[in-house]
């Protein structure tokens, strides 16, 4: 329900975000990296290349073996248009003909190709507004006059919003690329560099990722997410996005919650997987039920190394509706020769089975002897029963706790970091960006902390 208002109110309030198109204020810097604008043109004499690689001054040429098309047209003619797009392309193509009337009656621009390039422009739009994170533009490939100037208008937002634009010179066998991009010496194939575009969102290594509230020396990161089965605010399903987020803050150990393997409704993914191969790491998942043919349930992700790990069930109470099956995820990781313990749960919506569950969990975190961390997605109010029981026990890393959810407003404060005596918490964020506010329904709760030192 949360999403569905929310894509309405950003598709009413479009025409009025100009920001999208036209980047924002100077002075201003934006951090988001959505993705790759890939434009392949043909037809340019080779003056009009020269003059495209003098006005593209932060890419540099590197050749091409092949002149064909490249594959992987995202978007691009598909049979199941949606109604919406449809109907904005014609919008689109009325909007470009009433501004360039004067050039049609003077035929210095032709129908026909007027008609193809408010065609491709409405499907780049279209595919950009919802949030494509790879777009091939094959169009704008015709000899017209001043398309050059039309295109560095229409890329000029993009780039401000840190949209990484690639141009392909077909005919001169060769492309303009970033210049932060690393890229063999010898030539570049057309189907090669398709891939390299669509692969570029999830580069471990690529320079221009954005370094989001770097880690001091000698702490330990450590995160709790709810990725509501990685289905954003805007109702897409994008494991990139999630991934995007752990790329920007480098958590050491990542609790997740609410993640789906191999259910239809999420097309089949095993999500733990998935996130695994885009950020480099171990971890495992623990099913809590059965739903839509395959499991959901919590899991962790870590960069350090796994000693053991085990899940177990948190107790049920019958009730009048019934209620999700909740759980626990105990993990013992090596730091720095010392063994800490994480602690990932999610509790229940109803007070009844939050103050079960929470017995149980109390019970088995204080027999822990090693250093140990508990988060998660809880469910109650700092002001609840629930959270005074656990401060009675534990060690909240926030006296103001932070409000998570939802990512676009958020309203309520769900997810908490405890910790055991002898942390040293450096800092405690949600951080609130365009990306993290969309990716899921909840924020993540990153936490900075200094382990106690094992001779104390």
């Amino acid at each position: 329900m949360v999403s569905e208002v929310v894509k309405t109110l950003r598709f009413l309030t479009r025409p009025f975000r100009r920001e999208f198109w036209y980047g924002r204020k100077a002075g201003r810097e934006h951090n988001d990296h959505p993705g790759v604008l890939l434009i392949s043109l043909s037809g340019l004499t080779d003056r009009q290349a020269q003059k495209l690689a003098r006005d593209w001054k932060h890419h540099k040429p590197h050749p091409t073996l092949d002149s064909q098309l490249p594959p992987l047209h995202t978007w691009e003619h598909e049979s199941g248009e949606k109604e919406s797009v449809a109907l904005y392309r014609f919008f689109v193509f009325c909007w470009r003909t009433i501004l360039l009337f004067p050039l049609l009656w003077k035929k210095k621009v032709s129908w026909s190709t007027h008609l193809s390039e408010a065609d491709e422009l409405a499907r780049t739009y279209a595919a950009l507004a919802n949030g494509k994170d790879f777009f091939h533009l094959c169009g704008l490939h015709h000899e017209i006059r001043g398309s050059l100037r039309r295109l560095k208008r229409f890329v000029r937002g993009l780039e401000r919003r840190r949209y990484s634009i690639w141009l392909l010179l077909r005919d001169q066998r060769q492309c303009l690329l970033p210049a932060e991009l690393q890229l063999p010496e010898e030539p570049l194939g057309c189907s090669e560099l398709v891939l390299m575009a669509s692969a570029y969102t999830v580069f471990e290594n690529r320079v221009a990722a954005p370094q989001g509230a770097p880690k001091e020396p000698g702490t330990l990161r450590v995160m709790t997410y709810n990725l509501h089965s990685c289905v954003g605010l805007d109702g897409r399903m994008s494991i990139q996005r999630i991934a995007e987020v752990l790329h920007r803050y480098q958590p050491d150990f990542v609790a997740l919650q609410e993640m789906d393997r191999n259910c239809k409704r999420t097309g089949g993914i095993d999500q733990l997987s998935a996130l695994r191969k885009l950020w480099p790491s171990t971890g495992a998942f623990f099913p809590l039920l059965k739903k839509s043919g395959g499991q959901y349930g919590i899991g962790f992700l870590t960069t350090l190394e796994v000693l053991e790990w085990e899940g177990r069930m948190l107790p049920h109470v019958p009730q009048l509706t019934p209620q999700e099956a909740r759980g626990v995820v105990r993990v013992k990781v090596r730091y720095e020769e010392q063994e800490l313990v994480f602690y990932n749960t999610h509790l229940g919506l109803t007070r009844k089975e939050r103050r079960s569950q929470m017995a149980g969990l109390l019970q088995e975190v204080q027999t822990q002897q090693s250093p140990h961390v508990l988060l998660g997605d809880f469910n109650c109010s700092p002001k609840s029963r629930e959270y005074t029981d656990l401060c009675c026990h534990l060690h909240s890393a926030q006296q103001q706790p932070s409000k998570t959810w939802f990512g676009t407003f958020p309203l309520r404060h769900l997810d908490y970091i405890f910790h055991s005596t002898g942390w040293e918490v450096i800092r405690t964020f949600a951080p609130r960006d365009s990306l993290t506010r969309i990716a899921s329904d909840h924020l993540p709760l990153i936490t900075d902390l200094k382990p106690p030192s094992s001779d104390r």
